[in-house]
């Protein structure tokens, strides 16, 4: 736990940095963006923390303020806040070599005190403390069916999360940590079975073989062939007059990373649409995030509660079609008589839980 003296060398640490221009957004408003979105992933943490535009940590700084914070396996990121203040995220893991619980924690670090922070963190966290002293606050808490609920700071039996405030001496840190009843081995956690690697392996491939082809089932087809990628015996469970084929790398084995489906899909009202969808490693977060950035806009929600992105595409010039989210395929069908091409993207779970990207065009 911090003391008085840490508070010291990490204000020590933070004033002898320098950065750039500075961006105005609130702290708390980028913890929730990133550690708590992350949800104790850390190379999720950095990927979005990237996506807002954070800059790489020097390596000496990262590593004297890890020390400080006592985090292990740690990446970081840093910008400037509105008031040019210094602002480093540092995301990494922590174990207990007594217990078998191990804590995946997301920090961010502010070279200012931030005297309203303890009410705001409190508001958002809606549960009461179980420890406060002038400097530091910190809360430990379930999610259950999304909502914070208080839990005993003895029951460790499941998996939890704990938030630590501490402002004074000119320094704010902020942290989200998700503790895992799970083993560490060596001081190191046990690599989840999808990395960020093989997570953005599975948008790579997507955006090379459903979006660069534009959907087109014959180019789709033929680019898997030059690839060399090889047919597989899978039921799509899709209704009559669709006709879907499966496709791996044969490279990656019995138990591919990634599979892509693609075909001709008919809707119910007899709109035939080309589809390609990859289904593998990544999260569905990481898929969104990937693809709004290809797009250059946020998709929009429809009435089911899936993300979808609806556009035109002239060459590399992409127009959102937010009004044909929540339209019926007749609708869009019409709609592409008159505005060309209709693209639709969506990030979803399959029915067994696989999370899974789409394409789909529907042609005029």
């Amino acid at each position: 736990m911090w003391g008085a003296g840490c508070i010291r060398t990490i204000v020590a640490t933070l004033v002898l940095f320098t950065a750039g221009q500075a961006v105005a957004q609130s702290h708390l408003d980028e913890l929730q963006s990133i550690c708590v979105e992350a949800d104790g992933d850390r190379d999720l943490a950095i990927f979005l923390a990237e996506r807002q535009g954070w800059k790489p940590i020097p390596t000496a700084l990262l590593e004297s303020l890890s020390q400080n914070i006592q985090l292990e396996n740690a990446s970081g990121r840093f910008r400037v806040g509105g008031s040019g203040e210094n602002i480093f995220l540092l995301a990494g893991t922590a174990s207990d070599p007594d217990t078998s619980l191990v804590t995946n924690a997301c920090n961010l670090l502010v070279s200012e005190e931030s005297p309203n922070a303890r009410e705001a963190v409190q508001n958002w966290i809606g549960v009461p403390p179980i420890r406060q002293t002038d400097l530091m606050t910190s809360w430990q808490f379930e999610v259950v069916d999304g909502r914070r609920v208080l839990q005993s700071p003895n029951d460790v039996d499941g998996t939890y999360y704990w938030t630590l405030l501490l402002s004074g001496e000119g320094v704010t840190r902020y942290e989200y940590s998700k503790i895992n009843p799970g083993k560490a081995h060596d001081g190191q956690v046990a690599a989840p079975a999808s990395s960020t690697a093989l997570r953005v392996q599975s948008f790579d491939k997507f955006e090379r073989i459903c979006l660069a082809t534009g959907g087109e089932t014959g180019r789709v087809r033929t680019l898997l062939g030059q690839l060399g990628w090889t047919r597989i015996d899978r039921t799509s469970g899709i209704s009559d007059g669709s006709q879907i084929t499966f496709m791996s790398d044969p490279a990656e084995g019995d138990s591919p990373q990634d599979i892509v489906l693609f075909g001709t899909l008919q809707t119910p009202g007899d709109v035939e649409m080309s589809n390609c969808s990859v289904a593998g490693q990544a999260t569905l977060d990481v898929l969104q995030a990937h693809m709004t950035e290809w797009a250059g806009f946020e998709p929009r929600r429809n009435a089911q509660g899936v993300w979808i992105w609806a556009y035109t595409q002239d060459s590399a010039q992409i127009t959102p079609q937010h009004d044909l989210v929540d339209a019926g395929d007749i609708q869009v069908k019409a709609a592409a008589r008159t505005r060309g091409i209709i693209h639709l993207v969506q990030v979803r779970n399959s029915p067994a839980g696989q999370p899974f990207i789409q394409h789909s065009i529907v042609t005029p």
